[in-house]
C-alpha cells in the first residue's frame, strides 16, 4: 500500500512537470501579442499623421500657388494671398507718391529746381513684391514649411526698396552745375584813340562749383520714402583769372614811368 501511494505521487509530480506551462512563460506568452498590437498601432499612428501632414502641406501649396503666402505685409501693407499684379495695384493705391517732391540746388544765392519725377524716383514694385513671394520658398522644403507656418501664424514685414534714375540725377545736377559756374576774365588794359591814357578793364573771378558731391548727398534722401523736398547747397569756389588786375596795373605803371621821361634819339652818322 505504501509503494503504491508512492508510486501515484511520483506520477503526478512527473505529469506536472511534463503537461503544465509554468507561471512566467504563461505570463510572457500573454505579453507578447500585447506589445506587437500596441507596436502596430504606432505605427499605424505614424502612418496616418504623416498622410495628414502630407495632405496639409499639399493643401498649404495649392491654397498659395501663385500667390503670397499669408501673413506677408510689405510697408505696412497686407499682401498675403494675393499674385504678382494684384499685389502691385495694391500697393500702388495704398502707399505715398514719392515723384511729388522737388530737389533744390543753391549756389551763391541762385536756385535752380529739379522735380522727383524727372529722375524717376519711385517705389521698386517688383523687387518688393518678388521679395514677399520668397517668403516660405526660399531654402530646405523642411525650412521653407517651418517659415511659411511662422509667416501665417507672426506675419512677415518686407521693407520699401525705392528707385530713382541716378544718371538722369547726374546729368541734371551737371547742367545746374553749369548753370552756376562762371568762366574768369582776364585782366586788360586799353589805350585810348589819341594815345594818351591807359585804362586798366580789372579782371573778374570765376566760379566753379563741386557737382559730384551733389549726388552723393541726396542719395540717402531719394533712397528714402520721405516724400518731403530737399534742398541742397552746392559748394563753390572762386577762379582767378590768368592775367589778374595786379598784374595788369603793375605794367601800365611801367609804361606810365618810361613814358614819362624824356625821350633821347641817337642816329648814327654812319
Amino acid at each position: 500500500m505504501t509503494a503504491i501511494g508512492d508510486t501515484r505521487t511520483i506520477g503526478t509530480a512527473e505529469e506536472s512537470a511534463a503537461g503544465e506551462v509554468p507561471a512566467s512563460e504563461a505570463v510572457r506568452r500573454r505579453r507578447g501579442p500585447r506589445w506587437r498590437a500596441v507596436f502596430a498601432a504606432f505605427l499605424l499612428t505614424l502612418v496616418a499623421a504623416a498622410l495628414v501632414a502630407t495632405a496639409f502641406v499639399v493643401g498649404l501649396a495649392r491654397l498659395y500657388d501663385g500667390r503670397i503666402i499669408g501673413g506677408v505685409a510689405i510697408h505696412g501693407v497686407p499682401v498675403g494671398g494675393l499674385d504678382g499684379p494684384a499685389a502691385e495695384q495694391k500697393l500702388r493705391a495704398s502707399l505715398p507718391a514719392l515723384d511729388g517732391g522737388t530737389l533744390t540746388l543753391v549756389a551763391d544765392g541762385e536756385r535752380r529746381r529739379v522735380g522727383y519725377g524727372a529722375i524717376g524716383r519711385d517705389y521698386d514694385l517688383s523687387a518688393m513684391v518678388a521679395e514677399a513671394f520668397a517668403v516660405g520658398r526660399t531654402g530646405e522644403p523642411m525650412l521653407a514649411l517651418v517659415d511659411e507656418l511662422r509667416s501665417i501664424r507672426s506675419g512677415t514685414a518686407i521693407g520699401p526698396r525705392v528707385e530713382y534714375d541716378r544718371a538722369a540725377l547726374e546729368l541734371l545736377v551737371a547742367q545746374a552745375g553749369t548753370a552756376f559756374q562762371r568762366p574768369a576774365t582776364d585782366a586788360s588794359a586799353v589805350v585810348s584813340e589819341d594815345g594818351s591814357a591807359i585804362t586798366v578793364v580789372p579782371g573778374i573771378d570765376g566760379r566753379s562749383v563741386d557737382v559730384s558731391s551733389v549726388v552723393g548727398a541726396v542719395d540717402a534722401h531719394l533712397a528714402s520714402t520721405d516724400p518731403a523736398d530737399l534742398t541742397v547747397t552746392l559748394e563753390s569756389r572762386a577762379m582767378a583769372p590768368a592775367i589778374t588786375t595786379a598784374e595788369v596795373e603793375a605794367a601800365v605803371a611801367g609804361v606810365r614811368v618810361m613814358a614819362s621821361q624824356p625821350l633821347q634819339v641817337v642816329v648814327d652818322d654812319k
